[in-house]
This record gives C-alpha cells, sequence and structure tokens, in this order.
C-alpha cells in the first residue's frame, strides 16, 4: 500500500499533474476497498487478523480500475469547462467588437488570475479563435495585447 501510494505521488509530479486533487485520493481507496475485502473475508475476526497481501493487491487493482475509469471520464468534464470560459470570452467580445485584453477577461470574472487570462486568449489565438495585436501608448508605458474574433 505504501508502494502504491508512493507511486501515485510520483505521477502526480509528472503525468497527472492537472488531476493531482483527484489522484490524491486514489490511495486513501484502496485502503478503504481493502478494509472491505478483509472484513467480507473474515468477518468478525477481521479485526484478528492481519491485512493479507493478496487483498491488499485485490484493493490496489480495484482502485487503479476505479483510477482508469476517472481518468476516462474526467477529459469531458474538462473540456467543457474549457468551452464554457471560451464561450464567455467571445460573449465578451461581442459586448466589446473593437477587442479585448486579458485585463478584461479577468476583471469579467471568466478566469481566477491575469496569468489565467493571458494564457487563456493566447491558446484562443493559437487556435485561430481569436486574432491578437499588440499596441503601445504614444506617451510610452506597457505593451497591450487586444484581441479580436479572429475572420474565418
Amino acid at each position: 500500500m505504501k508502494e502504491h501510494h508512493n507511486q501515485i505521488v510520483a505521477r502526480r509530479l509528472d503525468d497527472l499533474r492537472g488531476v493531482t486533487a483527484y489522484a490524491a485520493r486514489w490511495n486513501e481507496q484502496a485502503w478503504r476497498i481493502a478494509v472491505c475485502l478483509h472484513a467480507g473475508l473474515h468477518g468478525e475476526h477481521a479485526g484478528e487478523r492481519m491485512l493479507a497481501a493478496d487483498t491488499a493487491a485485490s484493493a490496489i487493482a480495484l482502485a487503479d480500475w476505479f483510477a482508469g475509469e476517472q481518468l476516462r471520464i474526467l477529459p469531458c468534464g474538462r473540456h467543457a469547462a474549457r468551452r464554457a470560459k471560451r464561450d464567455e470570452v467571445l460573449a465578451l467580445l461581442a459586448d466589446n467588437p473593437k477587442g479585448i485584453t486579458a485585463r478584461d477577461v479577468h476583471r469579467a470574472r471568466i478566469v481566477g488570475s491575469a496569468d489565467e487570462a493571458h494564457t487563456l486568449l493566447a491558446q484562443m489565438e493559437a487556435e485561430g479563435e481569436l486574432t491578437g495585436k499588440d499596441s503601445k501608448p504614444e506617451t510610452g508605458g506597457h505593451i497591450t495585447r487586444t484581441f479580436t474574433k479572429a475572420r474565418k
């Protein structure tokens, strides 16, 4: 069980980075399943017996199956959430046809931070949904990237 936990921790730093909140519970689930299997095998005497390695292995197999199914269905919800944010950006653009900035997206509470706004707008531009144009005030100052809806 400890090895299972450590493997999940290592993967949370790598391929599970985007679903770490879910992955954090997988070993806990394996323990719960192990307790249920152990109790099912030993009944009222379960508390008097050690958890067998094969019972733990079976619990891990079940928990890993669940984790795989969870990973399979998570992208659907994540895709819908990502699409909803993009639709909100396009709605904001409909109200501001001259263009929007990352600051506008953040102020509209479409995302939680300015960095997220920059990332979202850059992704939408890279995928051809938006067109970005940099401008610098004549009096000096920071360059601002303004986004408009891409012409197709």
